[in-house]
């Protein structure tokens, strides 16, 4: 399944995981997960785009600090496993 390096950087390890133990199943195929969908507002985001548009970073450098952003979330709710309580 080549396109499973491209769906990485969107899914859980855990379903990328799965499909590459299951590469003998017919694609595409169906399973279900329990999943948890966040909404989070990054307070100051618009003032950061601006300043990265203005030094030449631009969505490049938005890009990379938002993976950054999420790489932390998605620790914390790991950590938690899942069960992740704002405080």
């Amino acid at each position: 399944m080549k396109f499973l390096n491209t769906l990485a950087s969107y899914v859980p390890g855990i379903i990328v995981e799965q499909l590459q133990s299951q590469q003998e199943q017919e694609v595409p195929f169906r399973k279900a997960y329990e999943t948890v969908v966040v909404f989070c507002d990054i307070s100051g985001f618009t003032k950061l785009s601006e300043h990265m548009a203005r030094s030449g970073k631009g969505a490049e450098g938005v890009s990379r600090n938002l993976n950054k952003y999420f790489q932390m979330m998605v620790r914390v709710f790991e950590r938690e496993n899942g069960a992740f309580r704002a405080k």
